[in-house]
């Protein structure tokens, strides 16, 4: 939910606000790396996955606040949504054998499938969305195989985008659990953001288990010259109810915040050494941070958004087990953070400190959960029921 112009951008980006779990941005900086709009989130991904030797098709549509708003299953025949909640989809097919679940999270968006057998969920898969809010989607293709000692392998990975990283597969082997992991970045130039790939493979109470997740990270801002970060700057979101929200700031050269505006202009404003916080209402928060090296020479802004917002359910195109207490839980988006005006002190997860947070794959942590980025974890590991 956030747009940010960086210093000397030449103009806004006019386009649609981009909401699924967090934000939007704007125009970049006129500087080499393509000033183009960036969307942490997006209004809308598309992810097929292989299981039981065909694909699965899941497209995922969000509100405001990081709550999923329709989840849609292709083929549909056969499963039934145990789990129907803002922040998390789940979908169990009739001999349950199989699992489908959509997750969303501080920013990210995370689809998985599990099933008993590694050849349940060998074959073909994609993941396709929007990233930078041009109305251009990135896809991205690869095939779940098997290595000749029988645990999974990641090939053929495929991108759209040609200045996209793809990192070498990587493996993890403990005892009979197998793990393979393929991690994509994204940037534009101003911001990044991590697409991965995961297929695990091991037992739980005697009971085969196979996993395979494809997960996108929330937008973070990269490491700029620090005179491409130096002046003013704006963020813009969208609001629970649906209404423009914007603050306006300048960063300075010894990262200090200064001439905090915002619109409404009944928002509340506490203005940091290296940040700002803005109080849209008791339940809507925008925090920018800078962060820089320790030379001075470079610089890079986070703003994050902690929004509550009171979602409905969302839409699903099969049968919902209403018997299941999965159904209509907590209807709030779930951006996890910190409520309340920051104090002095704090380390980067909650005040002012300059605590980056990331890991050295790009905030992919190993399982399902949040590392400091606030990315989503590989897998979730094929032992989790």
């Amino acid at each position: 939910m956030r747009r940010i112009s960086l210093a000397g951008a030449a103009a806004m980006f006019a386009g649609t606000l981009l909401v699924v779990g967090g934000a939007a941005l704007g125009a970049g900086p006129a500087h080499a790396g393509s000033p183009q709009a960036v969307a942490e989130e997006l209004p809308a991904t598309t992810t097929t996955l292989p299981l039981f030797g065909a694909p699965l098709t899941i497209d995922v549509t969000s509100a405001p606040g990081g709550a999923i708003s329709s989840v849609t299953v292709d083929p549909a025949d056969g499963l039934t949504a145990s789990t129907v909640k803002p922040n998390k989809v789940r979908f169990v097919n009739e001999d349950g054998t199989a699992k489908v679940q959509v997750s969303a999270r501080g920013g990210g968006q995370k689809v998985q499938a599990k099933a008993g057998q590694l050849s349940d969920i060998l074959g073909p898969g994609s993941w396709s969305g929007d990233l930078w809010g041009q109305n251009a989607p990135t896809t991205v293709n690869f095939v779940i195989a098997a290595t000749p000692s029988g645990g999974p392998d990641i090939t053929n990975v495929q991108v759209s985008d040609p200045t996209a990283e793809i990192s070498p597969v990587s493996y993890k082997d403990h005892d009979d659990q197998h793990r393979a992991r393929v991690t994509i970045r994204f940037s534009n130039g101003v911001d990044q953001r991590w697409l991965g790939i995961s297929a695990a493979v091991g037992s739980h109470d005697g009971e085969s288990r196979a996993t395979l997740s494809v997960g996108l990270s929330d937008a973070t801002g990269e490491r700029l010259p620090t005179e491409n970060v130096v002046g003013a700057h704006t963020w813009t979101g969208t609001l629970c109810d649906g209404s423009v929200a914007q603050v306006n700031y300048t960063v300075n050269a010894d990262r200090s915040v200064s001439d905090v505006t915002a619109s409404p202009d009944t928002a509340m404003i506490k203005a940091g050494e290296h940040g700002a916080f803005v109080a849209f209402s008791d339940h809507e928060f925008v925090k920018i941070r800078v962060k820089g090296s320790d030379d001075g020479t470079t610089m890079r802004i986070d703003a994050d958004e902690w929004f509550r917002c009171d979602n409905a359910d969302p839409t699903v195109n099969t049968p919902i087990d209403e018997s299941n207490d999965g159904h209509n839980g907590d209807n709030h988006g779930d951006h996890g953070g910190w409520p309340g005006w920051p104090s002095g002190g704090h380390d980067g997860t909650g005040g002012w400190g300059d605590h980056d947070g990331h890991d050295g794959s790009g905030g992919w942590g190993d399982h399902d959960g949040h590392d400091g980025s606030g990315g989503w974890g590989g897998d979730d590991g094929a032992t989790n029921g």
